[in-house]
């Protein structure tokens, strides 16, 4: 066969392919349509206000590391990132910031920043839909897809110059390849195994915790395959096979990041050894930052109101009630998800725990929910016996119930209305998201702009400490300013000082007797989201 008959071949079935979606039979199917629907809405959400609110202290990190060329960048992730930055960090996975410098020949404004986390947050919503429909039916998938859109917590960090989204989409595809390498029909088929390789080893060059769904991955497989006799068929050995090989492959094509995992790690397990385990004894800590984020808000204000902790509370418990009741009838499927849900949880939870490191099993999250509600809806129908018209039979009516709270649940209308109260509850917090003028970020847009206006020829900008310089920079192109930082409180001795009014930018990540000396010495211009303050400072001679 010549290379044109199989580009005409390539071609015919792209056509195929094209015709038939757009057969007007695929838009008589409800399920498709909502699925179209969430994924264009979805994207609408994660671009819209893209450049509202400022480039936080972790996004200008992001930037000024993808400003590496591709290898220098690796051998500083090989080595330790914090000589390139000047920051507390330890070195971080590469394939982010060498997606994020490739965006940047776009050009370096926010918007092209972010633009990656909006694309992978936005394929994260079909994504979803397809592993819910593997794993639990289509029903799944859609209602998943649903909540995801609307989700504020996942909006949040689609709309992040950070490795969150686009790790959070790495993760769902490595599960999902993984439950079609397990499944009896797709077990046999390499391009599954293949994606499951590539995505793992894309995640795991994205953000270490990885790692923890590798674990999942491999206990899941332990779990499932100690409970049954498959390893005796013939076909089943060949799946041993091609998890034995993949697998191989990809702890050797992972072990640089493996071994600057522990290395990190271990440079700062000190810091972290003395909160081990005592977070599960914070309330606080799991209602604001656990049921917050893994329900419908963040970042807002409204987080705190009542109707919402509420429904946090019912989406937790349908989780669970999923667990309780559904587990026996999905064993394998619903382990899988569990797990992967669980396992990175404890450990994060119980070590370094941030709300964020949470945002790669948010989907799995909720894909629980999802089926939750869907198993709470099948067991009220079970159990309450009803007529082909949706009506309870007379001979089996059970006390006091009406006929049209039967009809109700066995139209699924339990389903709906929940997803109903998730989105007009997430639209709510959006609202308040999306409010002009609103910054729910480190406003360092707005604090660098005032200086740039107010400052003239001569004036010297000062912030603190130095690996901040970076957020200045990006903001502010002025020559005829100094633009310098401190550490301590002597530094303000430098010549180059002397005899300048200086524009202090406070911030929360300053030495405190910085912050001190500068609230003590000069005078309060104007105060901005996330601790930061502008003071000025009139020309003097320092003697500290």
């Amino acid at each position: 066969m010549s290379i044109f008959d199989g580009i005409k071949r390539v071609a015919l079935k792209l056509r195929g392919a094209v015709l038939g979606f757009f057969d007007s039979s695929s838009f008589k199917d409800p399920l498709l349509l909502i699925t179209g629907a969430a994924i264009i809405i979805g994207f609408a959400l994660r671009i819209y206000q893209l450049q509202s609110q400022s480039l936080w202290l972790d996004e200008f990190y992001s930037v000024e590391a993808s400003r590496a060329s591709p290898w220098a960048m690796y051998q500083i992730y090989s080595n330790d990132i914090v000589k390139f930055i000047g920051s507390w960090d330890v070195g971080s996975p590469p394939l982010y910031y060498w997606i994020l410098g490739g965006f940047e020949y776009f050009g370096a404004n926010d918007f092209i920043m972010r633009l990656p986390s909006v694309i992978f947050g936005a394929l994260t919503i079909p994504l979803i839909y397809k592993t819910g429909k593997v794993i639990f039916g289509r029903p799944t998938g859609v209602m998943a897809a649903v909540l995801l859109v609307f989700s504020p917590f996942h909006i949040w960090f689609s709309q992040e110059a950070r490795a969150y989204a686009l790790f959070a989409f790495l993760a769902l595809l490595m599960i999902y390849f993984y439950y079609k390498c397990i499944s009896a029909d797709t077990s046999g088929k390499p391009l599954n195994w293949a994606g499951l390789i590539i995505a793992s080893i894309l995640a795991v060059y994205t953000h270490y915790h990885a790692f923890l769904l590798i674990g999942v991955l491999l206990l899941h497989w332990c779990i499932v395959t100690s409970h049954s006799k498959f390893v005796k068929k013939k076909i089943e050995k060949r799946k041993v096979a091609y998890f034995v090989i993949s697998f191989a492959i990809i702890f050797l094509v992972v072990i640089p990041s493996a071994l600057n995992f522990l290395n990190g790690y271990n440079q700062v397990s000190g810091k972290y050894n003395a909160s081990y385990f005592q977070n599960f004894f914070n309330f606080d800590l799991f209602r604001s930052d656990v049921l917050g984020p893994f329900t419908v808000t963040y970042g807002v204000s409204s987080a705190s109101f009542l109707p919402i902790a509420i429904l946090g509370v019912l989406l937790f418990a349908s989780a669970i009630l999923f667990f309780v009741i559904g587990i026996r009838r999905y064993r394998s499927s619903g382990l899988l998800v569990i797990l992967a849900v669980v396992m990175p949880f404890i450990f994060i939870y119980a070590s370094v725990f941030n709300s964020r490191y949470l945002v790669f099993i948010y989907p799995f999250y909720l894909i629980l929910i999802a089926k939750g509600v869907q198993v709470i809806s099948e067991f009220l129908r079970q159990h309450l016996p009803m007529t082909s018209t949706g009506h309870i039979e007379e001979k089996q009516r059970r006390p006091r119930i009406s006929g049209w709270i039967a009809g109700f649940v066995n139209r699924k209308g339990i389903v709906v209305a929940i997803v109903a109260i998730i989105i007009c509850t997430n639209t709510f917090v959006l609202n308040e998201f999306y409010r002009p003028g609103a910054k729910l970020k480190e406003d360092w847009k707005s604090a660098i702009n005032y200086i740039d206006v107010q400052a003239s020829p001569g004036d010297v900008v000062l912030t603190s400490p130095k690996y901040t310089e970076k957020c200045i920079w990006h903001y502010m192109y002025r020559s005829d300013v100094l633009i310098s930082s401190v550490t301590d409180v002597g530094e303000f001795n430098n010549s180059s000082f002397q005899g300048h009014r200086m524009w202090l930018l406070y911030t929360p990540y300053a030495p405190p007797s910085v912050r001190s000396f500068i609230v003590a010495n000069s005078t309060c211009r104007v105060e901005y989201s996330g601790g930061l303050k502008v003071y000025v400072m009139d020309p003097y001679n320092f003697n500290p």
